[in-house]
């Protein structure tokens, strides 16, 4: 027999927006992303996401540099806001909201590649929005 998962995952949104009626299709964007170096080689990056879209969508969204990603879900409700914050080891280079895997009415995937950050910037020091 199997065993149940001591957290149980709300899963009302999905049901609501889903299944029991039509909403249409979620449209995800990067609103923004502020990357910021902690101490050692770590990165705290913080990324902004609206959903212009009447339905909620769980999405995954990945930090990624030359020698790691992480990636991380989060649910953006429908004509709302999510922030997901992913601490990374090393600047990071790349954000991705969306992987194809949660369809919307617009574009799937979302990319913002990160330009040269300040290396100078102290753990103390307030983090820089970075705009595609």
């Amino acid at each position: 027999m199997g065993q149940q998962s001591s957290s149980h995952r709300d899963l009302s949104w999905f049901f609501s927006d889903w299944v029991d009626a039509d909403k249409g299709l979620p449209d995800i964007a990067i609103d923004s992303v502020f990357p910021s170096h902690t101490e050692g080689d770590n990165w705290l990056v913080a990324v902004n996401l609206s959903n212009s879209g009447y339905a909620a969508a769980e999405i995954p969204v990945t930090v990624s540099n030359a020698a790691t990603s992480i990636t991380q879900r989060v649910v953006v409700p429908a004509r709302g806001k999510a922030t997901l914050r992913i601490l990374l080891q090393g600047q990071p280079s790349q954000v991705q909201a969306n992987d194809g895997i949660v369809p919307e009415t617009e574009a799937s995937v979302h990319l913002r590649n990160l330009d040269a950050i300040d290396n100078s910037s102290s753990p103390s020091s307030p983090p820089t929005a970075v705009q595609q």
